[in-house]
């Protein structure tokens, strides 16, 4: 039997001393909090805290977009290839239709 957490308020700061009785998602959590308040500006922190949080957004938007986009690429090129394959069998069933296609 563990004895019970302290709850103590989060200053920010992540040791080994205050992870020790944490819970691995616990200290997740701190360290997102952590990484957080450096991500995301303050009034205190930035007199024009609202277009550096646009930006903030902007650029987090476009991270997750490339990362989709990413993903994606390999079923483009899959059904690019599957096309391509639909093309070859109709020439090779009539010689007629692989003309046009050649002239391009």
């Amino acid at each position: 039997s563990k004895p019970p957490i302290e709850k103590k308020p989060f200053d920010g700061k992540i040791s080994a001393k205050s992870v020790k009785n944490l819970t691995e998602g616990q200290v997740a959590v701190r360290i997102l909090k952590t990484l957080g308040s450096h991500l995301w500006p303050s009034k205190e922190t930035s007199p024009k805290h609202s277009s550096l949080k646009r930006r903030v957004v902007l650029s987090l938007s476009l991270l997750i977009g490339s990362k989709l986009l990413t993903i994606q690429v390999p079923f483009i090129f899959k059904s690019l290839v599957d096309d391509l394959n639909g093309i070859e069998m109709i020439s090779q069933n009539d010689p007629m239709s692989a003309i046009p296609i050649l002239t391009v």
